[in-house]
């Protein structure tokens, strides 16, 4: 199966075997491959990732793409969300955490014991951060 939008493009290959589901995979590759070059399109092999998604330790064979192996990953970023190979949330609470906290961080000028506005609008504007209203603690 393949997936797009805009500028991604995941290609899934699904078998209880990990050597058919990679065979399959670098099938649908070599199709890729040459549909890209058809139409004069390039891609960055550098941003390519081959993720085995699985709760067993075992990963598929490796894969190449315009004659360059792709390198196998513990997690792989598709349209913003972070998918870890066993299928968990875990990488991505991590990332979106420290995104929210840098942003809190940020606003301590405006919300730090320095800044001249109120208790009040301070309360106003900390509870209203997204981090605030996750509910999970380290």
């Amino acid at each position: 199966m393949t997936a797009t939008s805009a500028d991604d493009t995941a290609i899934l290959a699904s078998h209880q075997n990990p050597i058919t589901a990679s065979i399959n995979l670098q099938h649908h590759l070599n199709q890729l491959e040459k549909w890209l070059k058809r139409w004069g399109i390039k891609t960055n092999e550098n941003k390519s990732t081959h993720i085995t998604f699985s709760l067993k330790r075992e990963t598929c064979p490796a894969v190449t793409l315009n004659g360059q192996h792709i390198p196998q990953g513990e997690t792989a970023k598709y349209l913003g969300i972070h998918l870890g190979r066993r299928l968990t949330w875990q990488k991505q609470i991590f990332t979106k955490r420290k995104q929210l906290g840098l942003q809190l961080h940020r606003m301590y000028w405006i919300i730090g014991r320095k800044s001249k506005l109120s208790l009040e609008n301070k309360l106003l504007i900390y509870k209203n951060h997204p981090k605030v209203h996750l509910g999970y603690s380290k």
